[in-house]
């Protein structure tokens, strides 16, 4: 196992300074459980929201579902 940390750095962007040529430069990336990827610096402007209500779980059903695929869940 190796010890080792990442560290991204970029300019925070809102609806006051948005910049899309940061955008297309952007290399962090969000992964949603759909398989959709999306940039960091879009996430919170553009996206939050919409994937936030979409994949949102009440905790027992979750709960529920760890527990049938018998998967650790630390509590």
């Amino acid at each position: 196992m190796f010890n080792v940390v990442g560290l991204g750095i970029m300019h925070f962007m809102d609806v006051f300074n948005f910049d899309v040529q940061r955008v297309q430069r952007c290399d962090i990336h969000y992964a949603t459980p759909d398989g959709r990827i999306i940039p960091f610096c879009t996430m919170n402007n553009f996206h939050r929201d919409k994937v936030e209500h979409s994949f949102k779980m009440d905790v027992k059903d979750w709960l529920k579902i760890k527990l049938a695929k018998n998967t650790a869940v630390y509590v």
